[in-house]
């Protein structure tokens, strides 16, 4: 009688394992993709933003050269004089204390990226950044026109629901 309590003792017991070996591995596969993805969308503009707090650094510094050629005006820029420059970014201009400016959004836009910096008391600005090349430019707004974001969700769907109701 003990002989043939043994021969089903074991029954199933491969299976489960396999069963539980499988989800493990299914689980471990769809947590892989899930942070690589996450890790993707996290540092995919991190050189970018990179460039625009290189850009920052050496406006803090009064290192107005440097941040003009990192402007992309290596020698000088026929349509953008140094002078130009340094009235927008200057003492006086549109960061008016760079040290405190943090940026606040990096997107991709087309072939450019576009970081959003805040200054103290100040509007955001939009600065592009060229991901060849690094150089910073002004970008037309301080947000990327029509990319869906994640944050301002609920508020454009309060809207669409209170267009549609009236």
């Amino acid at each position: 009688m003990s002989s043939n309590s043994g021969y089903l003792s074991n029954y199933g017991v491969v299976d489960a394992r396999r069963e539980k070996r499988f989800s493990r591995t299914v689980l471990l596969i769809v947590g892989c993709v899930l942070l690589g993805t996450f890790l993707w969308f996290y540092f995919r503009t991190f050189n970018d933003e990179r460039a625009v707090k290189d850009f920052l650094g050496m406006l803090a510094q009064k290192n107005y050269a440097t941040a003009y050629a990192k402007f992309g005006c290596a020698p000088e820029c026929p349509a953008y004089k140094l002078d130009r420059f340094l009235e927008d970014f200057g003492e006086k201009g549109l960061l008016v204390d760079a040290s405190q400016a943090k940026v606040t959004l990096a997107e991709p836009c087309g072939n450019t990226v576009w970081v959003s910096v805040q200054s103290p008391n100040k509007k955001e600005l939009g600065l592009s950044v060229d991901p060849e090349t690094r150089t910073v430019t002004f970008a037309p707004e301080a947000r990327c026109p029509g990319v869906w974001r994640l944050s301002e969700f609920p508020g454009r769907l309060l809207s669409f629901v209170k267009r549609r109701l009236s």
